[in-house]
């Protein structure tokens, strides 16, 4: 499902920064939560082995970092990417 859908990214960033230009109402609301949809999207594209609600046990994140200092870095800062997108809905 994400493989198709990221063809319709560009549609989707478009729609965000469309949706931007309103400051009230729904406008922001809906521009913060394209941009997580984009996000979202980035993250399973380069992280498969994580499912869509991201819970996984320690040997599954142990795969998934392939036991490497510089892959788990590069997979915490993709997360925080993700994070900082949710905060971003909640707080708007």
């Amino acid at each position: 499902v994400i493989k198709d859908s990221m063809r319709n990214k560009a549609d989707l960033a478009d729609m965000s920064r469309m949706w931007g230009h309103l400051s009230e109402g729904y406008g922001k609301l809906c521009s913060i939560y394209l941009k997580l949809l984009i996000t979202k999207m980035e993250f399973h594209i380069k992280n498969p082995r994580f499912p869509g609600n991201l819970q996984m046990s320690n040997r599954q994140l142990d795969e998934a970092g392939e036991n490497d200092v510089n892959n788990f870095f590069q997979l915490t800062v993709e997360m925080f990417d993700y994070l900082e997108c949710e905060l971003n809905l909640f707080l708007g």
